[in-house]
């Protein structure tokens, strides 16, 4: 399908000769050794101080801080911030098209550490609007898939590990994990995953279970991790992404690499979904939905896409206000049907928030299409700042927003 594109913009991404462009959070690695957590391994930010980031909100509250970073914002630039555009480990980091892309996802794997990592992060900031920094996101569950390793960096084990730890081991544990990742500048976790995978299906399971990736096979389980890790990452000033909305558990293939995922099981009154109820009511953590097609709640459309499963089910009938992420709209197989500009639309439209783009350019032609529609279109136009508005508040309280120079 032809589009029309906004002009010309300079976009210069580095590659990594060694580093896949795919999203990594599905790549196996051998399983670290199982174990209690070292609860007494501290440092001076998970003994209680904030990051060093961290500023003072603008009036103490979140969303009025949003608000008066979008007043310094114009149209075209709120658009970026619905964006995590992907940055390889190792590689140049990207110059942005526009100042101030909503954030970037860490690509591929790194050994290098918490110190490397931090002077690459730093850099990522550069061309972002004045006093608004970018999110900074990973996939650092743990066991196969964390992202980054070496000095610095814990080896964290698989999901079925931590699930099985009391909650305030779990809790210090990721408070831990999240120092180091705010250490290297890192301010956005794409976990934990609250999928509910049966312990008869695990194996079947090919995107959760056949990885360990699971903190559990029931919902008090997972609901007690889940909370656990929420605040322990928190505490170290790095938010969090449950996922995937509404649930994986009860799929065989994996929508990175199969165009055909269905889930025939999940409604809204599936374990998975009572999930979100229980965890999301005690938690300010974001949602990423799934790119499968649940067959009880939307035949036609995968769950990014689908208004009923974003807007009916997640907003209004589970009631939550927050940042909805999508999963990555770029390269996974299930969505590379809809034409790349499309997607965005679609997910935007279905209720959502902020875009993944593994591959930077297909971010790039995704972000054209709604920056151009938004132009156009006074009705999307206004979706588009409640959108950004979520997303900002979300930095807001990471510290990512200098609220007290925009007070001045």
């Amino acid at each position: 399908m032809r589009y029309r594109s906004i002009a010309a913009l300079a976009f210069v991404v580095g590659v990594a000769a060694l580093v896949a462009a795919r999203p990594t959070n599905h790549g196996q690695e051998p399983p670290v050794q199982s174990g209690r957590p070292d609860v007494t391994a501290t440092s001076p930010a998970a003994a209680g101080q904030r990051p060093p980031w961290h500023h003072e909100l603008l009036g103490g509250n979140a969303e009025y801080c949003a608000s008066a970073a979008a007043r310094t914002l114009d149209l075209p630039t709120l658009t970026w911030q619905l964006f995590l555009i992907g940055t390889p480990l190792g590689a140049k980091q990207p110059a942005m098209p526009e100042p101030g892309a909503g954030g970037f996802l860490l690509t591929g794997r790194s050994s290098a550490g918490v110190n490397e990592i931090a002077r690459s992060t730093a850099a990522l900031s550069d061309g972002s609007p004045t006093h608004i920094r970018p999110l900074v996101a990973v996939d650092q569950e743990g066991g196969s898939v964390q992202a980054l390793r070496g000095p610095g960096f814990s080896l964290i084990p698989p999901a079925t590990v931590q699930g099985s730890w009391p909650g305030g081991d779990l809790r210090a544990a990721a408070r831990r994990w999240g120092t180091e990742l705010a250490q290297a500048g890192v301010s956005l976790d794409l976990g934990p995953v609250v999928d509910v995978v049966p312990a008869d299906r695990a194996k079947a399971n090919a995107p959760i279970g056949a990885l360990n990736r699971q903190l559990g096979s029931d919902v008090p389980t997972i609901v007690t991790a889940a909370k656990a890790i929420s605040s322990g990452l928190r505490s170290a000033g790095v938010g969090v992404v449950y996922k995937h909305f509404p649930g994986l558990g009860m799929v065989s293939a994996n929508t990175d690499y199969r165009p055909d995922v269905v889930d025939p099981v999940t409604g809204t009154d599936s374990p998975s979904v009572e999930v979100y109820r229980q965890a999301l009511s005690a938690s300010d953590a974001s949602v990423m939905v799934s790119t499968a097609v649940y067959s009880r709640l939307d035949r036609q459309q995968p769950a990014a896409f689908s208004k009923p499963v974003v807007t009916r089910l997640l907003r209004s009938e589970l009631t939550f206000g927050g940042v909805v992420i999508s999963d990555d709209l770029a390269n996974a197989n299930q969505v590379c049907g809809v034409p790349a500009p499309d997607r965005a639309m679609r997910f935007l439209s279905a209720g959502g928030d902020l875009v993944i783009a593994a591959d930077p350019r297909i971010g790039k032609a995704m972000h054209q299409q709604v920056a151009l529609t938004a132009a156009e279109d006074p009705r999307f136009a206004e979706q588009v700042r409640a959108s950004a508005l979520r997303v900002l508040a979300l930095k807001a309280s990471l510290g990512l927003i200098d609220c007290r120079a925009l007070a001045r």
